[in-house]
């Protein structure tokens, strides 16, 4: 290399290293002033339905701000002060009260269309579906467009009939069935425009529309068909991908390792889709020789294709916006500015559709773009930094071995060798800042929803992007070509599958490994907050790669290894905590490092707040009482965070239930061998001084019913000497006419606890048995406002009866039994304890 070019490239690796900080938008401040005023004109609403007061807070917001702006910019004038501040927060105040007055506005008519629906009460619909099918435990669920009697349209959320196909999204439905209005709790829908909700009895007709929306949904539906053919998780992942139809994928094995490995942004349409797109369209068009105008107009036109394709997912939307403005910039030869096209866009999709401000894909796409455009080259730096130095140190320690001449050599030519380690670093680098960035700007928005930060989210985008990213490639023109010429398709859809497999088996294998996840519990205010301040002093301060930030971030991760090993891995007493994980039952039994779940709750979100508030970062066993999925709905939750030792059922379901959905989940997380069953006699040793011993069934079981729960006693010995202190009774959903058995089989045994069975459902308990067990204490597992009314009030005034102390996790959270010679120790969640005996 000569001295010249040796020059130019210090000069671009400095360059690096500098990373000047990028300009802020100006449209930043409007846009968080019309999101506030949006979200708060939402919540006056549902609070008020008439939001008299908030109209005039409005328009008092709007004229006194605008007078105000007015006389200060008649003064500035006069005077050529040069202060704006003053005008800027007039300014943003005016659009705050632009956006609550615009958002009442909006939802008044939302409030309009609820009182009509309430009162006409339809039980039949012509609508259009808006959106795919959610999957839940009982019915799928779809956004649908209704068509009402009074020439209006409405959102609604229809829920379809368990056995049939569901209707695809863009096509015409009329459906027969029944309106329910919105309840005091789904304020979460009605931010979403929804006014109610339709569960269908029969479909009475459904087909494509004739319209271009029509067409382009049955031209995805028909590739939809063919790439999920086979009905296995490479197929929907390549839907996913290819068409945005990840529903199928969300509900398998493989989507949940997406989203453990950080990697679902890969199959949620955004901007690296778009780019994708754009660079081939782009690249097609410029070898024809089209000229610039053209080539944008017909850029344009495609990207609006691909986003109705992929049912207009907001963070679509948000991606095709921000290129159509980047691309007129280009047309009247200005430059563009990345974060100033995402604020206008993002500010004219929360004006057009007030609704998306509450949408969770589209901040997705905004926080994460907005991060990589102002603070990729922050991080960019970091990592340039440590790779330079990497290098250098490997250099040294090569030469110190004698190593680096013959590896030289290998390469033929020293300048050959030094072009391979530089395009190492750009293959790391690169990629590693982009994951980085976005990862670290999303992360107030993914962590309190889904309850997890991935810790292997890294390596993982590393190791699978650039294998998405050549299955885009190479699926969307075979999508295109095999329209036109069908054969196309059959011919390359081979390989596409094989790719697809390859990239689940990866995910998979990336979520087992320990540690891939780590659960939190944490709110969203707590978390935006933290992030705000921390963005905002990183921007100001813009700290670049020195000697001295390296040890304040070798310090600040000692310091977290530190607070994690004091939080996380100290020994526990021995106690049973019922987990707060709502409608559903979880039960963790521990002393030390040994620790025993008793099912896992209905969802996996709530059972990994639970695992996070509980500190718990090992697993010797889960036993899931039966099939309900109540009880087991969680259990992919301990994926990639605790992976037990063995899984236990009830004796016979591995026989009689082998293909139920539980019991394959259960194998793919922990191997089909340490899936085990239990039946009354065996007895699980936790630590010396608890032990769990079944009672029932006596007989193998056929079905996983509430009568076929596990039931189990918790033994407390305080002086591990043999001779049981205090018992706790486990019952599962085992109601009272099958717990009569235990008092039959057992006559002796006296339970201190019970855990009521079935959340407190009518037949629950028995005066008569609680009585014989002299029990003194009642666990409740229920969620708040369920809707099957539990517990009952049967159940309630029968313990109550009894004096025996009622504990519910709606109302007390987790709930804590604390063992000790001296007696039980009970305390709410936050550990202080109240009661003990």
């Amino acid at each position: 290399m000569t001295e010249s070019a040796r020059g130019v490239a210090d000069e671009r690796s400095q360059a690096l290293l500098k990373a000047p900080r990028p300009m802020l938008p100006l449209l930043l401040g409007p846009l968080i002033a019309i999101w506030a005023g949006i979200s708060l004109a939402a919540y006056a609403s549902w609070r008020d339905k008439q939001s008299t007061a908030w109209w005039l807070l409005g328009i008092m917001l709007c004229l006194c701000a605008g007078v105000w702006f007015i006389c200060l910019r008649q003064q500035q004038n006069q005077h050529n002060q040069q202060n704006q501040r003053p005008q800027q927060v007039l300014l943003l105040t005016l659009v705050l009260g632009l956006g609550l007055a615009w958002g009442l506005l909006h939802w008044q008519r939302i409030d309009t269309l609820c009182s009509y629906l309430a009162e006409s009460a339809p039980s039949e619909l012509c609508c259009r579906v808006l959106s795919d099918p959610q999957y839940g435990n009982h019915s799928a669920q779809s956004i649908v467009l209704a068509e009402l009697p009074n020439g209006q349209s409405c959102r609604l959320r229809l829920f379809w009939p368990k056995d049939d196909d569901v209707p695809a999204y863009g096509s015409m439905v009329t459906v027969s069935g029944s309106y329910k209005a919105l309840q005091d709790y789904q304020d979460f829908l009605y931010q979403q425009d929804i006014v109610g909700s339709f569960t269908v009895r029969s479909i009475v007709n459904v087909g494509f529309p004739g319209d271009l929306l029509g067409r382009i949904a049955e031209f995805r539906q028909s590739n939809y068909q063919k790439l999920t053919a086979s009905s296995d998780s490479s197929g929907y992942l390549l839907a996913g991908v290819l068409l945005g139809c990840s529903s199928q994928l969300n509900q398998t094995w493989t989507g949940e390792a997406f989203r453990i490995t950080g990697l679902s942004h890969l199959v949620a349409v955004s901007g690296s889709h778009l780019a994708v797109i754009a660079s081939l369209v782009a690249w097609v068009l410029q070898k024809l020789g089209f000229k610039t105008s053209v080539e944008i107009a017909l850029l344009i036109l495609f990207i609006s294709f691909y986003v109705l394709l992929t049912a207009l997912q907001p963070s679509a939307l948000r991606s095709a916006g921000m290129m159509a403005i980047v691309q007129s910039a280009r047309l009247f030869g200005r430059r563009s500015h990345a974060p100033s096209a995402l604020s206008a866009t993002a500010c004219l999709m929360i004006i057009l559709e007030p609704a998306m401000a509450f949408s969770l894909g589209f901040w997705l796409s905004v926080f994460a773009v907005f991060g990589m455009a102002v603070y990729l080259p922050l991080t960019r730096s970091w990592l340039t930094a440590a790779a330079d130095t990497l290098k250098k140190r490997l250099k040294i320690w090569l030469t110190s071995q004698q190593r680096l001449s013959q590896l030289q050599h290998a390469f033929t030519h020293q300048r050959l060798f030094k072009r391979s380690l530089k395009q190492i670093k750009q293959l790391v680098v690169e990629p590693s800042a982009l994951s980085l960035t976005a990862q670290a700007c999303t992360l107030p928005l993914t962590a309190p929803v889904f309850a997890c930060i991935s810790l292997i989210a890294l390596p993982a985008n590393l190791v699978v992007t650039p294998l998405v990213t050549l299955m885009l490639s190479l699926g969307l023109p075979v999508l295109v070509i095999g329209w036109l010429v069908p054969p196309v398709l059959d011919l390359v859809l081979g390989l596409l599958h094989s790719l697809s497999s390859l990239i689940c088996q990866l995910a998979e294998a990336l979520a087992s490994l320990p540690w891939a996840l780590a659960p939190i519990d944490v709110q969203q205010w707590f978390c935006l907050l933290v992030f705000a301040v921390l963005a905002a002093l990183v921007y100001k301060h813009w700290p670049l790669p020195s000697k001295a930030g390296w040890q304040t971030l070798a310090k600040t991760g000692l310091a977290v290894l530190l607070l994690f090993a004091v939080l996380v891995l100290r020994p526990q007493p021995p106690e049973l905590v019922m987990l707060d994980i709502g409608q559903g039952d979880a039960i963790l039994v521990r002393e030390g490092n040994n620790a025993v779940l008793i099912d896992s709750g209905p969802s996996i979100q709530s059972l990994r707040r639970a695992l996070s508030r509980n500190s718990v970062n090992s697993l010797d066993a889960l036993l899931l009482s039966h099939l309900d999925s109540d009880h087991c709905g969680g259990m992919v939750a301990l994926m990639g965070v605790v992976q037990p030792n063995n899984i236990y059922l009830a004796s016979g379901l591995l026989t009689n239930q082998a293909d139920d959905q539980v019991i394959v989940t259960a194998s793919q997380l922990i191997g089909a061998a340490a899936v085990l069953e239990l039946q009354a006699g065996d007895v699980l040793i936790i630590s010396e001084h608890l032990q769990l011993t079944v009672l029932l069934p006596t007989q193998p079981v056929m079905n996983g019913d509430n009568p076929d729960s596990l039931v189990l006693s918790l033994n407390y010995d305080t002086e591990a000497d043999g001779q049981v202190d205090l018992r706790v009774l486990l019952t599962g959903d085992a109601e009272s006419d099958v717990l009569r058995q235990i008092s039959r089989e057992y006559p002796e045994l006296r339970f201190t606890v019970l855990k009521v069975a079935h959340h407190g459902s009518r037949q629950a308990v028995s005066a008569n048995l609680l009585e014989l067990w002299q029990t003194e204490v009642a666990l409740i597992s229920v969620g708040a406002g369920n809707q099957f009314g539990h517990p009952t009030p049967e159940t309630l005034d029968t313990l109550q009866a009894a004096d025996i102390l009622i504990l519910r996790t709606d109302e007390l959270g987790d709930i804590r039994l604390r063992f000790s010679p001296r007696g039980l120790i009970i305390s709410y969640s936050d550990n202080y304890p109240f009661w003990s005996f």
